[in-house]
């Protein structure tokens, strides 16, 4: 059996709420760890499994019965220069859903999430976007940065290029774009929308009123500091310590993720100003055309 589905991206654009909803579906077996990237072997650093066997056990709830979903949503597949063909060449069946947001609110909404992570070493967002051209060359990124190439925000940004690659490798049919802006405006109707698009049978989300509670919300850390050597600690001891749960069949009890919720705090993350905002839709003005013609939508407000 192979995973039928990918959510490939983009990053804080949604994935992580319509993971969790389908995983609600009882023919729906969303992956753990949400985002395994096993496909993108150009980013090492992401990868949580290095075999096929490996990668099915992240698929568990029993055994599978016909008409049920494996699925999983690593977000930067889409940004991979070899995530997509690896999938098409892995199951040419797959169905691939891409989640995209107005370029102007992904990328500071992504570094902030960068920033939180220890992986960003440039707090304000436009000066980390005017170092992203020549970063790789210069050497300036943290030295807990995972993968370096995802700071090229003038490249993780162009979301239509993007697109342009996966209808290159997937036929359209099997692809589902999903705009971050009209989901979160009327989740509901975009969840059955989803449900509809992989041939999964009814099913009514209205019984809980918390079903679409949103996720992953910005985060403010209280001290840098703090947080750079806990984010160093865990990913030294992680490895061995998933070994030991691995060995004796544990779970993780969260220690790591206990300890976190007392150095941040949540924020609504402050606007760019509008003379920046400008920027950054010239630079992508190009990419979002390009996007609005694959799609054929009106994107003129992400102008």
């Amino acid at each position: 059996m192979k995973v039928d589905l990918f959510i490939v991206g983009a990053p804080k654009s949604g994935t992580t709420m319509l993971s969790n909803c389908l995983s609600a579906h009882p023919d729906v077996y969303m992956s753990s760890p949400k985002e395994p990237h096993h496909f993108s072997s150009d980013f090492p650093r992401y990868k949580t499994t290095y075999s096929e066997a490996e990668y099915h056990s992240c698929f568990w709830g029993g055994e599978r019965h016909p008409g049920s979903i494996w699925g999983e949503a690593s977000v930067w597949y889409y940004y991979s220069e070899v995530a997509i063909k690896n999938i098409y060449k892995y199951n040419p069946s797959a169905k691939i859903i891409y989640m995209v947001r107005n370029v102007v609110d992904l990328l500071p909404s992504l570094h902030s999430q960068f920033v939180f992570n220890a992986e960003e070493n440039v707090d304000d967002f436009m000066s980390a976007w005017g170092v992203s051209e020549g970063r790789l060359l210069g050497g300036n990124f943290s030295p807990s940065c995972r993968e370096p190439k995802l700071l090229e925000f003038h490249k993780v940004g162009l979301l239509g290029e993007k697109l342009e690659v996966i209808l290159s490798v997937f036929p359209a049919d099997q692809v589902k774009v999903i705009f971050y802006e009209e989901f979160f405006s009327d989740p509901r109707s975009g969840f059955l929308d989803v449900l509809s698009f992989l041939n999964l049978g009814d099913f009514n989300p209205d019984s809980n009123p918390n079903f679409f509670s949103i996720v992953n919300g910005n985060k403010k850390i209280r001290s840098n500091r703090v947080n750079y050597w806990l984010r160093g600690f865990d990913r030294v001891l992680s490895v061995p310590f998933n070994a030991i749960y691995s060995l004796f069949g544990i779970k993780s009890i969260g220690l790591f993720k206990i300890v976190m919720r007392w150095i941040y705090r949540y924020r609504v993350r402050e606007s760019l100003l509008s003379e920046d905002r400008e920027r950054l839709r010239a630079y992508f003005s190009a990419d979002i055309d390009k996007l609005a013609k694959l799609t054929g939508r009106d994107l003129s407000g992400w102008r």
